[in-house]
């Protein structure tokens, strides 16, 4: 009888998401005030955001050769510490060179975590995979509030590079432990036997049916990419005080982490392709009004409900993508792989896009096209096919 874990997979991929987002979300923090004693362009600073998104695409296929070579756990354990790499890099950094470097360093482990992750999520859940996701994707959330709150607190006490070196130890330690994990080397051992012996097929070559799904993730993420970016100048458009846009944007992210919790479990009841379908078309709508409103305390309710369905998607989807593998007999690792890489795309293209429509036609002009992709995306996920075990 196998002896029961003392800390589930769950748990343990949950706190690793918490500590990659938050750890994603906190490099970028740094350069406002690296800015005060090292000189960085706008130029550079838009150069270095670009590397961390990037990663997403480029290291999309790789994650999923290491996730089948290491072993899910193992890969995630070498993501951690390329993440320590890159924050003890920002603790020496003296020029721009040292930060672009730290930035790579930090991409090569972020760009491999999601793939990797999403993909351990679906293989080590056996039911409710939906709430397994919701809870996933919102512990990503979770780790973004905390650790970028906590760590302006400490750049204001013992300076940014001193606070770069007290955050590089806990993701050293989680990718220790992980690796040092009796367990999860012998996944490891296990993974690379698979490897060597031809049993992996790792790059996906999706039939209609996925390539379907591929589309649906792609429009859904165009749609809501650029929504966060661009919501302070809709705000202010709108002639609203700049003081309060920080609080407006922060009712945004509320709503994120309650999509992705709610979302989840709702899937359990309805299935994926009513959730999502429902999801969208409401958030077509939301973005569509909020062109319109000008009333502050209506404003805020939209904004909740914006966040709730703009991410609500994110596990409905994910728990779709892995459903739908699971009933064709794909691999995992490379469908999330493939899923990562088309998503990366529309997060790259999004914003420069939409960018452009509100510059040629106006700020509200640019959320009603939003609106308008949200509502084409309804459309065609009407023709996904449902996997069997959620009708």
């Amino acid at each position: 009888m196998e002896k029961k874990r003392l800390i589930s997979d769950g748990a343990v991929l949950s706190a690793l998401h918490m500590v990659n987002d938050g750890y994603l979300a906190c490099l970028p923090l740094f350069l406002p005030f690296i800015s005060e004693s090292i000189a960085i362009s706008l130029s550079q600073a838009g150069f270095l955001g670009s590397v961390l998104h990037l990663s997403s695409i480029l290291l999309a296929f790789p994650a999923a050769f290491l996730g089948a070579r290491l072993g899910s756990f193992h890969t995630l354990g070498y993501a951690a510490l390329f993440t320590f790499l890159s924050y003890i890099l920002m603790f020496f950094a003296r020029n721009y060179d040292w930060i672009l470097a730290a930035f790579l360093a930090g991409s090569l482990g972020f760009g491999v975590f999601h793939p990797v992750a999403f993909a351990a999520v679906a293989k080590t859940s056996d039911s409710k995979l939906g709430t397994k996701m919701g809870n996933f994707t919102a512990n990503g959330d979770i780790g973004r509030i905390a650790l970028s709150a906590l760590l302006t607190f400490l750049i204001a006490r013992i300076s940014w590079g001193n606070t770069a070196l007290v955050y590089s130890f806990l993701p050293l330690l989680c990718g220790l432990a992980i690796l040092l994990c009796g367990r999860y080397r012998h996944e490891a051992v296990l993974a690379d036997g698979a490897a060597r012996k031809g049993k992996q097929k790792i790059f996906v070559i999706p039939g209609k049916r996925l390539a379907l799904l591929f589309a649906v993730i792609f429009t859904d993420g165009f749609a809501v990419a650029s929504l966060f970016l661009f919501l302070p100048f809709l705000f202010q458009s709108k002639g609203f005080d700049t003081a309060i846009i920080g609080s407006l944007t922060g009712v945004f992210f509320i709503g994120n982490y309650l999509g992705k919790m709610v979302c989840g479990r709702i899937v359990e009841l309805k299935g994926v392709k009513k959730v999502f379908l429902c999801a969208e078309f409401c958030l077509a709508l939301t973005v569509f009004s909020l062109s319109f409103v000008d009333n502050m305390y209506l404003l805020i309710v939209l904004l909740v409900v914006m966040g709730i369905l703009s991410k609500g998607t994110v596990p409905v989807l994910s728990t779709f993508l892995a459903d739908t593998a699971k009933e064709m007999g794909v691999n995992i690792d490379g469908v999330y792989s493939m899923y990562s890489f088309i998503l990366g795309i529309a997060e790259t293209v999004s914003p420069l896009v939409l960018g452009m429509v509100a510059a040629s036609f106006g700020i509200g002009k640019m959320f009603i096209v939003c609106s308008v992709i949200s509502a084409c995306t309804v459309m065609l996920g009407l023709f996904l096919t449902e996997p069997e075990n959620d009708k």
